[in-house]
């Protein structure tokens, strides 16, 4: 209650201040990432608490905080969309999410009541049935259609899947997979496999970019490794920003990052060795990385 007027105010906490009409030069004080381009320029309007809820909504709803990347975050061309994050989200209330945090307030919605209206749209709709995870129950359907894995997280799919169930990835056709090829070095055949306790392969990421981030996933941080060792890593020796795979002319190299635990080259017949950072190290088929306590081997077909 203010003690002058003695009227009920509504605050948030460590932006609220006394603004003096004829004061010029006022920093705008808000929460990067959630607070809405035109803040800084003083032009704000209804449309601006829209970007601020439909911030707060991407949180909420995928874990990643607009924080951590504020100027980028919302860039959906160079980052994930909600629903590439959290893939049990509707296409549906993803361009809500999307909507309200455009750029530019003229392309938002105009008013609350508008994106109300298109909230009460989705209620009563059908939720689109997701896909369970691969078990026991659907082995035989596995078996009879080819069993393979998703390039990016990992997971067992269908063989005819375009985007994996499990993280949203799209994936490529075996066909266009073929006919990739980097500075004369052709990516289809080429993969990482992740080396059980005993050596027995395991989950095997196939290599379809000419430069793939190794490490561990943060959405919090748009970080989103292709060869992502999130799951294999409890104790978290691995950093996110691990290593880097890249193709070059003569085949492909292995960069560490200047990662915190380092970068092991295993080579048969040889002591293993520790990368220095931002080194390029040739690989060869069948070397293995350590990476932590993971080891990961490099295979081409």
């Amino acid at each position: 209650v203010d003690g002058n007027t003695g009227r009920a105010m509504l605050v948030d906490f460590g932006i609220a201040r006394w603004v003096q009409g004829e004061q010029t030069g006022v920093t705008a004080v808000g929460t990067m990432g959630y607070a809405p381009p035109e803040l800084f320029s003083g032009n704000v309007d209804p449309r601006s608490d829209i970007y601020s809820l439909g911030a707060t909504l991407f949180h909420l709803l995928t874990g990643a905080d607009p924080q951590a990347n504020p100027l980028l975050i919302f860039d959906f061309d160079r980052n994930p969309r909600p629903r590439q994050i959290n893939t049990v989200l509707t296409a549906e209330m993803d361009s809500i999410i999307a909507k309200a945090v455009e750029y530019d307030s003229a392309h938002r919605f105009q008013t609350v009541a508008e994106m109300g209206r298109a909230f009460k749209d989705l209620k009563g709709r059908a939720v689109p049935e997701r896909r369970a995870p691969v078990g026991v129950k659907r082995a035989r359907e596995v078996n009879e259609e080819g069993t393979v894995f998703c390039g990016f997280c990992g997971r067992q799919i269908f063989k005819s899947d375009h985007f994996c169930p499990f993280c949203g990835s799209r994936q490529r056709k075996m066909e266009d997979v073929s006919r990739t090829s980097v500075g004369g070095v052709g990516i289809s055949g080429v993969s990482m496999v992740v080396l059980g306790v005993n050596g027995e392969e395991g989950v095997r990421f196939e290599i379809e970019k000419p430069e793939n981030l190794i490490g561990r996933r943060d959405p919090g941080a748009n970080i989103f490794p292709e060869i992502d060792l999130t799951r294999f890593d409890p104790n978290f020796k691995i950093s996110r920003r691990h290593a880097k795979l890249v193709a070059g002319d003569k085949g492909f190299k292995l960069l560490d990052n200047g990662s915190a635990n380092g970068t092991f080259l295993l080579r048969e017949d040889q002591p293993p060795r520790r990368l220095e950072p931002g080194q390029a190290e040739p690989l060869l088929s069948g070397d293995d990385i350590r990476l932590g306590d993971v080891v990961i081997r490099f295979v081409e077909h």
